[in-house]
Parts: structure tokens; C-alpha cells; sequence
């Protein structure tokens, strides 16, 4: 019985060209500034998963987070009085902190920040019309104020008087003999802490949100993902001439064949670079 023949054909030009690429990769993806496009754009993912915890938190519990967010606009991401910003220079000791932003919409003195009538009853106080008051006025750093419980203290500008809600009228304290007035007009500065109650409050929700895992998640999951998915549409498109090849025994210098590796890994780094630069262009555009 004749027995069959098997042949084998290599290509060593391919094989040396691949391992070339694959030996040429490493110190691209090592660089400084492949890491930095990277740790950009794994930023700016993060980012977003936070603003949006965040708005969720805020939703469900707008009182604990009203202090971060323009007037009326609670749990809103593109309304949020801070930035995440990452400081550092160097890749390896880089820091994920956040940045104040400056309010800049008018305080409506009818409302709260909670959107409730600052003067539900003005009976008892003759001469006052709520209708009257006007927007006149911007709570520039309230953000950082509030946060850190920073103390306040108010003059008359526009006016002779100060006129806020009366506070006793709430707690049951008024000492007046008279009916509980629901305004207090004061031609006098006054001085209070507008954080009393959320002091604190963002910076503990950022630090555990940053620590707890949820940010370590996105980057096992999506960014893991996404880089993957990025590297192997990269290299099949600049390895592909080796494949596409018909198969056949034939030798080249391993010098040669390394030095094509090497512009083909720069080549697959250039990509991914790309991918990161547009990832963290388009994630940047939602944080704003």
C-alpha cells in the first residue's frame, strides 16, 4: 500500500515578521506617552461612571447633595458644580481629586434649593409681597462653602434691609409676642453657615466611591473591554500581509524581519494611541 504523502509549508518570513511585531510592542505599550493616552482615557470612563453614580445618589437623596449642583437642577450632570480632575505628572503617581465650579445661575429667593416656597404664608406680615422679590443675586462658591461648612456673612447691597425667612417660624422658637412672622427684615449684616447640614457630605460619597471597587470595576469591565476589542482590530489589520500570504518555505535575515516587526508594532501602538485620544474626546464632551 503506497503511503500518503503529507506536505508542510512554513512560512518563516511571516513567523519571523509576527514575532518581530509581537517583540517590537512592548516597549510602545510601556512609553510614556502610551501610558498617559491611556490613563486619559481610562479617566475620562471613570469620570463618567462617577458624575452618573452620582446624579443617581443625588436623585434619591437630593438633600445630601443639593450643595453640588446648580439651584434647581439637582442630579443633573451637566448642572454639577465640580470637575474630576486627575493631578500628577508622572504615570505611575498620578491622583484622582475633583475641582470646584463656579455657580452661575441666579437664586431665585422665593425657593430653596429643594425647590420648596422660602414664604408659604406672608398674612401675618403686612407690606411683604414675595411676588417682589427678583433674581438679582448668584451663590458664586456655594459648592465649596457649603461643603466645608464655611461661615457666611451678608450686608444689604441693593437695598436698606435684608429680608430671609424667618428661622424661628420653623423650630417653634420665635420669642415675639406678637403672630410668628414668616420674614425678618434687618438693615444689619448677618452671619451664618449655609452647610450646617451637608458638610462633608460629597467629599465622603467621592472618596468611597473612588475606593469601594466601583471604579476598579469599569476599568476590569469596559475599559479591559474596550482596549482588548481596540488591540486585536489593530493587529489583525497590520499582521494581516503576513497572513494573506500563500504558504510556502522561504527564509529571510531575522534582522530584517525584526526591524518590519518593529514598524509594525509601531504602527498597532499608533492605533491604540488613536482609539484612546478619540475614547477620551468623547468621553470629555459628556463630562463637561
Amino acid at each position: 500500500m503506497a503511503r500518503s504523502s503529507v506536505s508542510i509549508k512554513a512560512d518563516f518570513d511571516a513567523a519571523a515578521g509576527i514575532s518581530g511585531a509581537l517583540a517590537g510592542l512592548q516597549p510602545n505599550l510601556i512609553s510614556s506617552r502610551h501610558q498617559q493616552q491611556a490613563s486619559r482615557a481610562a479617566f475620562e470612563l471613570l469620570s463618567e461612571g462617577f458624575n452618573l453614580a452620582t446624579a443617581a445618589a443625588a436623585t434619591a437623596a437630593p438633600a445630601n447633595f443639593e450643595h453640588v449642583y446648580e439651584p434647581g437642577s439637582i442630579g443633573i450632570p451637566q448642572q454639577a458644580l465640580w470637575q474630576n480632575v486627575m493631578i500628577g505628572r508622572s504615570n505611575l503617581s498620578r491622583a484622582i481629586s475633583w475641582e470646584w465650579r463656579a455657580s452661575k445661575q441666579l437664586v431665585d429667593p422665593k425657593y430653596d434649593s429643594m425647590g420648596n416656597l422660602r414664604f408659604p404664608d406672608t398674612s401675618s406680615n403686612p407690606g411683604f409681597d414675595a411676588d417682589k422679590l427678583h433674581k438679582v443675586h448668584i451663590f458664586v462658591w456655594k459648592a465649596p462653602i457649603m461643603e466645608y461648612g464655611l461661615e457666611v456673612t451678608v450686608r444689604p447691597k441693593l437695598s436698606e434691609n435684608l429680608v430671609f425667612p424667618n428661622p424661628g417660624l420653623r423650630t417653634g422658637r420665635d420669642t415675639d409676642s406678637r403672630a410668628p412672622r414668616p420674614v425678618i427684615f434687618s438693615p444689619h449684616s448677618y452671619s451664618f453657615v449655609p452647610g450646617e447640614k451637608v458638610q462633608g457630605s460629597f467629599t465622603a460619597w467621592f472618596l468611597n466611591w473612588w475606593e469601594n471597587g466601583d471604579a476598579q470595576a469599569m476599568i476590569d469591565g469596559q475599559f479591559d473591554t474596550q482596549r482588548d476589542n481596540a488591540f486585536r482590530g489593530a493587529f489583525a489589520k497590520h499582521t494581516a500581509r503576513y497572513f494573506n500570504k500563500p504558504g510556502r518555505l522561504g527564509m529571510r535575515p531575522i534582522p530584517a524581519s525584526t526591524a518590519e516587526g518593529t514598524k509594525v508594532a509601531a504602527l498597532i501602538s499608533g492605533e491604540l494611541e488613536r482609539h484612546y485620544i478619540e475614547m477620551a474626546a468623547k468621553r470629555r464632551r459628556r463630562n463637561l
